[in-house]
């Protein structure tokens, strides 16, 4: 990944790995914004591997035009249980050409 010294990496696709993590917050994005979603497809990402925990920003297209922009924290905690994800912040009321930024976390 491309990456600034110390900083974020370029906006890339989507991975099957961004998409596991997505799946894995759902049930948190969706009590954090009281709605449902059938359609939860990670489409970009940025992440930011000098920071520990790593955070990693996932757009997340939830049908209907809208966009969800989610800030997780990846944690790894041992051999046993490798990997570790923790919902930050949602944004909601995107569109799919908004830029994926950095935010506060607001979970």
């Amino acid at each position: 990944m491309a990456h600034s010294l110390g900083g974020w990496s370029q906006t890339l696709p989507a991975t099957a790995e961004t998409q596991e993590i997505s799946s894995k917050v759902k049930q948190q994005v969706e009590e954090k914004t009281k709605k449902s979603y059938e359609e939860f497809c990670a489409t970009e990402y940025r992440d930011n591997p000098s920071i520990l925990p790593w955070p990693i920003l996932i757009k997340v297209d939830v049908g209907g035009s809208e966009y969800l922009h989610l800030l997780v924290d990846l944690m790894y905690v041992g051999l046993r249980f490798p990997l570790m994800t923790m919902l930050r912040g949602v944004e909601e009321h995107h569109k799919k050409d908004d830029p994926l930024e950095p935010f506060m976390p607001n979970v």
